[in-house]
């Protein structure tokens, strides 16, 4: 335990001077400045607004896809699969500039098709790329939590006479909002600290991150940069903290030792096709985002000339050290990520080092997913359930009732692992990395 102690101050020693220095940087009149300059003030305003309306869209597209590929009997679903992958391992512009071509002055569709003139620069534009670019990383959250549900509790639910409105808001959702705000977290993120979108297709609207950049690229001004930075800073983690007030110091986990787990309760046919309609309408547009992209990597001119050509992949060729430091450094980073990512993962999950309790996931909080699962049995037992005249509950309102007092969390195999024999080395070789 010092020995991890040691390393974790080690590692705060190296990362919170970086912090400190960034806010620490400016003076005190640069503070004054990002409420004196009306740019900056509009770029706050801005960042906030677009961090708002892409958010819930982002997690709106997310849970739509996560229901449907987790819950629905649709086809279709390795294509819905691959949609939620594309934007992840593409470049984050990549979108923007599949946007211009398609929507833009000499877009396809809008000068080919429609023989239109539009201005897609600024607030809509830059909201439906940020949509298609980071709703994956809302979905990859969303669908972990929603596959995870027992089907169980939901067919004790309406066994026990409960519509499907009050399956959905007292048995389903409560247990996906966890999924729900933390998707929501990481697209909110994503969007405020967007860079890459803003600059190819927010035209003049000013946002912190653009005119941040501005400062250190255009006006080399490292304390403006800063301020704005910080003020980047600040939203960041309030959203931290609305996620952690929403979920509350509670786990949703139900834990029912061994059982049968049942197809998802079939939903009314409309239902199904609707939202199976949305998705694939969702779905065809990204697809045609990237095959935009892809047939304009061919053209001579695009949007005079659409001849075909190879001399756009010759000059790729011509930029092979540009390639390969893209390949050296993300492979690079991959690996820090991964294995900074395991070490904090381990800390939160097993360690009590005092920190860590500030953090989601912390072991201290064994008694709260114990109370939250049986608030949520409970709660689903007292709106749904009726009890026999002896006053027990029976059939489907006592397996929800004994789902609640199976609630459990702790370290059990590492520390029957350590009671045969086993070490800390044994622990993290056969337990923790399987």
């Amino acid at each position: 335990m010092l020995r991890l102690n040691t390393r974790i101050f080690r590692l705060c020693i190296l990362i919170f001077p970086l912090v400190f220095k960034v806010i620490l940087f400016p003076d005190g009149g640069t503070y004054l400045e990002l409420f004196n300059r009306p740019r900056w003030l509009t770029a706050i305003k801005n960042s906030l607004f677009m961090t708002l309306v892409s958010t819930i869209s982002c997690t709106a597209v997310a849970f739509l896809f996560a229901y449907v590929i987790a819950r629905l009997d649709v086809p279709c679903k390795g294509l819905f699969r691959f949609i939620t992958l594309l934007p992840i391992v593409s470049p984050p512009f990549i979108v923007a500039l599949s946007y211009i071509l398609l929507f833009g002055v000499q877009g396809i569709i809008t000068k080919g098709l429609l023989g239109l003139h539009v201005d897609i620069y600024g607030r809509l534009g830059l909201w439906i790329v940020q949509t298609v670019t980071f709703f994956p990383y809302a979905y990859s959250v969303i669908y972990g939590v929603m596959k995870g549900i027992s089907t169980n509790l939901e067919y004790a639910a309406y066994n026990m006479g409960a519509t499907r409105w009050q399956v959905f808001r007292d048995v389903f959702w409560p247990l996906c909002r966890p999924g729900v705000a933390g998707g929501a977290l990481i697209a909110a993120i994503n969007v405020l600290t967007d860079f890459g979108n803003p600059i190819m297709i927010g035209g003049d609207l000013a946002l912190l991150p653009t005119e941040a950049y501005m400062q250190i690229n255009g006006w080399y001004d490292m304390s403006t940069a800063s301020v704005l930075a910080v003020a980047l800073l600040i939203p960041a983690v309030a959203l931290f903290l609305v996620n952690r007030f929403w979920v509350g110091r509670r786990s949703y986990v139900t834990i029912t030792g061994k059982e049968i787990s049942l197809n998802p309760f079939p939903v009314p046919k409309w239902v199904k096709w609707t939202l199976f309609t949305l998705t694939m309408l969702i779905s065809l547009f990204v697809l045609l985002v990237y095959g935009t992209l892809f047939y304009g990597a061919f053209t001579k001119t695009w949007g005079y000339d659409w001849s075909f050509t190879w001399e756009n992949l010759q000059y790729v060729f011509l930029k092979g050290e540009q390639i390969w430091n893209s390949i050296k450094y993300g492979l690079l980073a991959s690996l820090g990520a991964a294995l900074l990512a395991m070490v904090l993962a381990y800390i939160v999950q097993k360690k009590q080092v005092g920190l860590n309790k500030f953090l989601p996931g912390h072991p201290a909080r064994c008694h709260s997913r114990y109370v939250s699962g049986h608030r949520i049995c409970a709660g689903v037992q007292r709106r749904l359930a009726v009890p026999d005249g002896d006053g027990r509950h029976h059939g489907a309102g006592a397996a929800v009732l004994e789902s609640a007092h199976l609630l459990q969390c702790g370290n059990s195999r590492p520390a029957a692992d350590r009671r045969l024999g086993g070490g800390r080395g044994p622990e993290s070789g056969s337990q923790q990395l399987p």
